[in-house]
């Protein structure tokens, strides 16, 4: 219910100083993905790829054109 309702923020607030410079949102720009987010994954007892299945049914969101413009060339 939580990750539905947050999806929909995406992009969209800008409040305040960045304390996150950028995230993730897709495996291709991050090296090593597997193994970095794997490692992650055995220290906090989660896993990524769980996760992404049981929200597979939530529909990505309109994404503002300069949302991800970190990763743009």
């Amino acid at each position: 219910m939580e990750m539905e309702m947050a999806i929909q923020l995406y992009g969209k607030l800008p409040l305040g100083d960045p304390k996150l410079m950028t995230s993730f949102t897709k495996e291709e720009p991050m090296p090593e993905f597997d193994k970095v987010v794997g490692e992650r994954d055995d220290r906090f007892g989660s896993d990524y790829r769980r996760k992404r299945e049981k929200r597979a049914y939530i529909e990505e969101p309109h994404i503002h054109e300069n949302a991800d413009a970190t990763w743009k060339k």
